[in-house]
C-alpha cells in the first residue's frame, strides 16, 4: 500500500512540475517576444520620424533655393536686357507666376508624400505588434491545449495507480483529492500565464500608440516646416517683384 501511495504522489507531483515548467517557459517566451517587438516598434518609430523631418528640411531648403533662383531672374529682367519696359514687366510677372505655381505644387506634393510615408510607417508598427500578439495568443493557446491533455492523462494515471488493493470508495476519494490538487495548480498557473499574456499585449498596444503618436508629431512638424518655407519663398519672390515693378525701368 505504501508503494502504491508513493506512486500516486509521484504521478501527482510529476504532473504539477511538468505543467509549471511549461508555463514558466511560455511566460519567458512571451516576455521575450514582447521585449523584442516593443524595442523594434520604438526604434522604427524614431527612424521614421527622423526621416520625415529630414525630408521636410531638404524640401524647405529646395523651396528657398528655387525662390532665390527666381529672384535672380527677376532682378536680371529689372536691370535691363530688353528695352521695352512693359515686356520686362510681363516677363517678371511670368517668372513670378511660374515659380509660385511650382513652389506651391511642389510643397503640396511633398506634404502628401510624407503623409503617405507616415501612414505606411504607422501601419508597419501595427503589423509588428499584430504579429507579436498573434504569437503570444498561439503560445498561450498551445500551453492551454497541452495542459488539458495532460490533465486527462494525469487523471487516468492517478485512478490506475489506486486500483490495486483499494475499496471503490477509497479509490474515488483519493482520485478526487489528487485530481483536484493537479487541477488547482493547473488553474493557478494558467491564470498567471493569461495575466502575463494580457499585460504583454496591453504593453504592445500602448507602445504602438506612443510610437504612432511620435510619428504623427513628426509629421505635423514636417508639414509646418514645408509650409513655412513655402510661404517664406513666395514672400521673398513677391517682395522682389514689388520692388522691381515699382522701380523706374
Amino acid at each position: 500500500m505504501a508503494i502504491i501511495e508513493q506512486e500516486r504522489e509521484s504521478e501527482q507531483l510529476t504532473a504539477q512540475v511538468a505543467f509549471r515548467d511549461e508555463v514558466t517557459a511560455a511566460i519567458n517566451n512571451i516576455s521575450e517576444i514582447s521585449q523584442i517587438a516593443n524595442a523594434k516598434i520604438m526604434a522604427d518609430s524614431q527612424v521614421a520620424s527622423a526621416k520625415l523631418m529630414t525630408n521636410a528640411e531638404v524640401m524647405a531648403v529646395h523651396l528657398m533655393a528655387k525662390a532665390e533662383v527666381a529672384v535672380l531672374d527677376i532682378l536680371q529682367q529689372a536691370q535691363g536686357g530688353i528695352a521695352n519696359a512693359q515686356v520686362r514687366r510681363d516677363m517678371i510677372a511670368e517668372i513670378n507666376r511660374n515659380t509660385a505655381s511650382v513652389i506651391s505644387s511642389t510643397a503640396k506634393e511633398t506634404i502628401l508624400d510624407i503623409q503617405r510615408e507616415a501612414q505606411d510607417a504607422i501601419d508597419q508598427l501595427k503589423s509588428i505588434a499584430a504579429h507579436s500578439i498573434e504569437e503570444i495568443h498561439e503560445l498561450a493557446s498551445d500551453v492551454a491545449a497541452r495542459a488539458a491533455k495532460n490533465d486527462e492523462t494525469t487523471r487516468a494515471r492517478l485512478v490506475r495507480s489506486m486500483k490495486v488493493s483499494r475499496p471503490a470508495d477509497e479509490i474515488a476519494r483519493q482520485a478526487r483529492i489528487g485530481i483536484e490538487t493537479v487541477r488547482r495548480e493547473a488553474l493557478r498557473a494558467s491564470q498567471e500565464l493569461r495575466e502575463v499574456a494580457d499585460r504583454a499585449i496591453q504593453l504592445l498596444n500602448e507602445t504602438v500608440e506612443e510610437a504612432s503618436h511620435a510619428i504623427m508629431m513628426a509629421l505635423v512638424a514636417s508639414e509646418n516646416r514645408i509650409n513655412v518655407a513655402k510661404d517664406s519663398a513666395l514672400a521673398r519672390i513677391e517682395e522682389v517683384v514689388t520692388r522691381a515693378v515699382s522701380a523706374p525701368f
